[in-house]
């Protein structure tokens, strides 16, 4: 009688282990292992899983044996794995057992972050419930969580401090978010202090208290400058709104902050805007701006403006697309070539055409604000000053802008039309062309408003070309300069 009959015979008569051992003689591993599962022999199992590299099925049968330990360090062997399959089945079993932890661990891996979170909790891992709950974006849910740790003042009560201050700043409370970082200062070892100085210097210099900032970050030892500390990479970890890792701080003030971060929505680097939210009720300048400039780029789809990817109003976020060749003020040093400065201003006089279409007038036009790609194509950005073009808009909330660019009209009060970008972009083309402002100061205000621009030639006399389309667009009168984008456009050099 064939082998096989045999162990079929085994089975017929309820002898499974027998069965099993047959079975795991002859090098049928699965199916001896399935048998000694059926008659509780999880020893035989679990060495039958090992030789097989069955290392889901083994997880449950050291749990069976009472060898957590050994079932953990199963389960660590799996996440080093990139076999999502073999993952899957390993958080079923850890599920099925009782490892929450573990599998909570797996079903994060395999990117199944609300099935994480159940298991965190189960654990219970509120540190971990808390900060999968911000990747995924529920900041409120976070919150809660960070505070019901905070309601047992145990060992985690330092993180959490600092993990509910992320929550705060992420809804415009910085003040607040301060006082929970200076308590985790207060309560945690020396890495947990460390984390939470670092981001206090942050958020003491986000709201305009430099000097506290300054001596915050003298407790950190580092040999970088303050400014260093600001701009240096965050740690990848740091997630804005479930979709932003941010990479660090490329600017900040007192009306914000923007950052370098990855979106992991869309697969693609931005420059990430968040503005300082005003409380329940009030209302803030600069935040109107900042919605203002959301809801402009929003309309705006053009090559040459700086694209808008997503806007957060809730949290004041305002995701746009990465300029990786920087601003027309890093290049500033000397003068540029004039068949370059000719492409650049096509580009953003073909931005300006875009925008003025939409009744969109810029009213910042200056180096600063004029972007390029890795590719060198030159965009304009920065709307946060811009407007609907009506027939009465008059500057009314004091100089907005750089006044070295300003239009007469800006600074005047006067009514304000698409003619206030042309000037403004004359001066900045002037500035690339010479190395230097049309008008040096410091009297911005009487320069612009009587003094009469000097020709690029009489700076570098082979600027010749420039000299009818510059004075034109620096004429004081905003009927007497270009009437629309295309038409200054036109007057540009070709040569």
């Amino acid at each position: 009688m064939p082998i096989s009959s045999d162990i079929d015979a085994l089975v017929s008569a309820g002898k499974l282990g027998e069965a099993a051992r047959a079975l795991e003689k002859v090098g049928e591993l699965s199916r001896a292992q399935t048998l000694y599962e059926k008659v509780w022999d999880y020893a035989s199992a679990a060495r039958v899983a090992r030789a097989q590299n069955d290392l889901p099925s083994l997880i449950g049968f050291l749990v069976e044996l009472g060898d957590l330990e050994a079932a953990r360090q199963t389960c660590a062997d799996v996440r080093k794995k990139s076999d999502p399959a073999l993952q899957a089945r390993a958080a079923q079993i850890c599920e099925r057992v009782g490892l929450w932890l573990d599998g909570a661990m797996l079903a994060e891996n395999l990117g199944q972050l609300e099935r994480a979170i159940e298991l965190y909790r189960k654990a219970p891992a509120l540190l971990e419930v808390a900060r999968l709950q911000l990747i995924v974006g529920k900041l409120r849910d976070a919150g809660q969580t960070y505070e019901s740790l905070l309601t047992h003042s145990g060992s985690d009560a330092a993180a959490a401090h600092i993990g509910l201050a992320d929550v705060l700043r992420t809804f415009g409370r910085q003040g607040d978010a301060v006082v929970h970082l200076q308590r985790a200062i207060a309560l945690g070892d020396a890495k947990t202090t460390t984390t939470a100085t670092s981001q206090l210097v942050i958020e003491l210099d986000a709201l305009g208290y430099r000097q506290a900032a300054a001596i915050a970050f003298d407790r950190l030892s580092e040999e970088a400058t303050l400014d260093t500390f600001l701009r240096r990479p965050r740690p990848s970890s740091t997630r804005i709104a479930g979709r932003y890792s941010i990479e660090r701080l490329l600017g900040s003030g007192s009306m914000g902050r923007v950052y370098l971060a990855h979106d992991d929505l869309s697969a693609r680097r931005v420059a990430l805007k968040e503005a300082h939210r005003p409380k329940e009720g009030a209302t803030i300048p600069h935040y109107e701006r900042f919605v203002r400039e959301a809801g402009i780029m929003a309309a705006l789809a053009h090559p040459n403006v700086v694209a808008r990817i997503e806007f957060h109003q809730q949290l004041g976020l305002l995701a746009l697309e990465y300029m990786e060749g920087g601003t027309l003020r890093d290049r500033l040093a000397k003068p540029l070539g004039p068949e370059w400065v000719a492409r650049m201003a096509r580009e953003i006089l073909s931005g300006l055409e875009a925008a003025h279409s939409q009744g969109v007038i810029h009213r910042d036009v200056k180096p600063p604000n004029i972007f390029f790609t890795d590719t060198d194509v030159a965009k304009l950005g920065d709307f946060g000053v811009a407007h609907l073009q009506d027939l009465g808009a008059t500057q009314t909330a004091g100089f907005i802008g750089t006044l070295a660019y300003l239009s007469p009209e800006q600074i005047s009060g006067a009514t304000i039309t698409v003619a206030a970008d042309f000037y403004s972009l004359g001066a900045t083309l002037f500035e690339a062309l010479t190395g230097r402002l049309p008008f040096l100061g410091p009297d911005f205000v009487a320069q612009h408003l009587g003094e009469v621009a000097p020709s690029p030639s009489s700076i570098i006399p082979s600027l010749k070309k420039w000299d009818v389309p510059i004075a034109r667009a620096l004429q004081k009168d905003p009927q007497k300069r270009f009437s629309s984008a295309s038409e200054f456009l036109q007057a540009l050099p070709t040569s």
